[in-house]
């Protein structure tokens, strides 16, 4: 087989020479050949293969490639043959190369030759010699081994990695050991192999550089989270930070100095999310002076938004804080949040201008403070959309939806579509609040829309109309905007289903008990609303030891709650079961001797209560 390899070899070369040599020009004595045949011909010696037309057409397109002459820096060097301008190889990608664009190319190197023609064969070239150089042998056995390298540590195809090497020959010009600069990374810096294979295949300009680099230089990232703030390796295994060398330990000095943090608590910071090390120093400069100006927060105040939010001060400053915060300050958040009574405070009571401003800041401070969030919030998307779902479907006034936000503001950020608008479809329904389309005018005015409505009795059977619901509704929900936080599924319907089964309640009692005491809803079910049925219903113990229930049967417990509904936000440790006690062992009877609304009762007033039944 060798042999024939051999004649095959030797019957090409005898070939084309004296093809050649029918086309040859002989100037004083120097052989002139064409420049890619001569590459061919030398690429038999260099590549010990048989050859075959893609292979030949593969070397000649190689456009700078020469094994005739020593290499000092790249084989894709000035080693070229015949150019007088070097043009950039193109990547091979994949199993294949476009060819379309290889035609193209080719197209355009023959017509450069037909209108060049003489100029190239005037090109006096070395002679041929049939042995290969030592440089030869050395840049393929470099080669060889950097796609044996690439292939173990990429786990890539063997034509991904001829390609990457084609597109990039410095991994295997200018690095002795391509190998060892693999096992540095994922040693070292602690990179996986599927991270490897996908770095090299996105991004292999870049790739090129960090394995063409200095050592120390990418220990040096390492180093600087080791120092600074004493993360183990494992740590910075976790963090894996692609912050820039140069960037670095500014931005952990400015953590130090400018917000006065110690090492722990940055890294502290660093731990919950990296991110905190991605905006450059100068950037965070900029968010505490829109923060100082718009807002009046300091050091302090960033440092516990910080403990809420770890990624407020990777937001951009101008395109995002400033907008979002000046739309809170002069649109509907910051005029419905100003118009709230606080401390004898208001913006509607304000004496000046000023005044009136410096309230609106204040609250908006507060409520950024305690919701960080909503300042990564979109205006557009998130903001506005939420404010005109709760003034005009869930029908808040300005000053409901003020007391609204000022309490809970993380409703600001609630999404419409996925959370308010199956949560307030749900509660009307169960509450028989769902407004009727019935095409109609809707003849209601806003001063309609504004008046507080009495919740109707338990017995009341009239249909309500939409002006009177949507008010019911939204006094619920302005009394008790934590009902928007809880879980359908997990909270709201299990507590409508017991006390519809259980306690036995009927639409119109739930209905008013409900909209009576909203703050019942944010009860938990098993831990708190179940436990003090159950003291209602238990036998009564013995008189000297004042133990058991109040021995109710559940129908009078639903009478009771019904006409009282405050009776079961009283607390069961504290207040219901003393006074439960108390009846025991005085021998007392709710309604008979004892008031419906004992337990709501203040310790003076049931103490008096006490002595004339003793």
């Amino acid at each position: 087989m060798i042999i024939i390899n051999l004649l095959n070899q030797s019957f090409v070369v005898i070939s084309l020479v004296t093809v050649l040599l029918t086309s040859l020009s002989v100037q004083s004595s120097s052989l002139i050949l064409e420049p890619k045949l001569i590459c061919f011909i030398t690429s038999i010696t260099v590549y010990p293969h048989p050859l075959h037309l893609r292979d030949t057409k593969h070397i000649c397109s190689m456009k700078s490639f020469s094994p005739m002459r020593s290499v000092p820096q790249s084989a894709f060097g000035k080693a070229g043959i015949g150019k007088k301008k070097r043009e950039p190889t193109a990547p091979k990608l994949g199993l294949g190369q476009n060819s379309t664009k290889r035609s193209a190319i080719e197209t355009k190197t023959k017509t450069k030759s037909k209108v060049s023609t003489k100029s190239k064969l005037n090109c006096t070239l070395p002679t041929i010699d049939v042995m290969p150089n030592t440089n030869t042998i050395a840049l393929q056995r470099s080669r060889k081994e950097s796609l044996s390298a690439l292939r173990k540590h990429t786990s890539l195809p063997r034509g991904t990695c001829n390609a990457i090497l084609d597109a990039h020959p410095r991994l295997y010009t200018n690095i002795p050991n391509l190998s060892s600069k693999f096992l540095y990374l994922r040693n070292e810096i602690y990179l996986k192999q599927v991270q490897l294979r996908k770095m090299i295949t996105s991004h292999p300009i870049l790739m090129e550089n960090v394995l063409l680099d200095n050592e120390n230089n990418i220990k040096s990232t390492v180093e600087i989270l080791e120092v600074e703030l004493g993360l183990s390796k494992t740590d910075v295994e976790a963090i894996r930070s692609s912050t820039p060398r140069s960037e670095l330990r500014k931005r952990i000095i400015f953590y130090k100095h400018d917000l006065d943090y110690p090492v722990e608590q940055i890294r502290s910071l660093v731990w919950k999310d990296s991110r905190v090390l991605g905006a450059d120093s100068g950037q965070l400069r900029k968010i505490l002076k829109v923060f100082e100006q718009e807002l009046e927060i300091d050091k302090k105040d960033i440092q516990e938004m910080l403990e809420k939010e770890t990624c407020l001060l990777i937001y951009k400053a101008e395109e995002n804080l400033r907008p979002t915060i000046r739309y809170l300050k002069e649109f509907e958040v910051g005029k419905c949040v100003g118009m709230v009574v606080r401390k004898g405070l208001s913006t509607i009571t304000a004496p000046s201008q000023d005044k009136q401003d410096e309230i609106v800041r204040h609250r908006l401070k507060s409520l950024v403070m305690g919701e960080p969030r909503i300042l990564s919030s979109s205006v557009e998307k998130n903001l506005k959309p939420t404010v005109a779902y709760f003034l005009n479907d869930v029908g808040l006034t300005g000053y409901e939806f003020g007391r609204i936000i000022y309490r809970r503001g993380r409703l600001l950020i609630a999404n419409v579509e996925r959370n308010l608008k199956p949560k307030v479809s749900f509660l009307r329904k169960e509450l028989g609040l769902e407004i009727v389309m019935d095409g109609a005018a809707d003849e209601s005015s806003s001063k309609d829309l504004m008046t507080k409505v009495r919740v109707p009795p338990a017995d009341y059977s009239t249909v309500l109309s939409n002006v009177a619901k949507r008010r019911l509704f939204a006094q619920m929900i302005a009394t008790n905007p934590d009902i928007l936080t809880l879980s359908i599924e997990c909270n709201l319907s299990l507590k409508f289903d017991y006390f519809r089964e259980v306690v036995g309640m009927t639409d119109e009692q739930l209905r008013y008990v409900f909209l009576k005491r909203p703050q019942l809803l944010s009860l938990h079910l098993e831990r708190n609303i179940i436990p003090k049925i159950n003291c209602f219903t238990d036998a009564r113990g013995e008189k000297e030891e004042g133990e058991g229930g109040l021995g109710m049967s559940m129908a009078e417990v639903r009478s009771w709650i019904t006409e009282c509904p405050q009776t079961l936000a009283c607390a069961l440790d504290s207040r219901i079961r003393p006074r439960v006690r108390d009846m025991v062992m005085h021998s007392l009877f709710l309604g008979e001797n004892v008031p419906l609304n004992f337990l709501c009762r203040t310790e003076k007033s049931w103490d008096n209560c006490l002595r004339k039944h003793s």
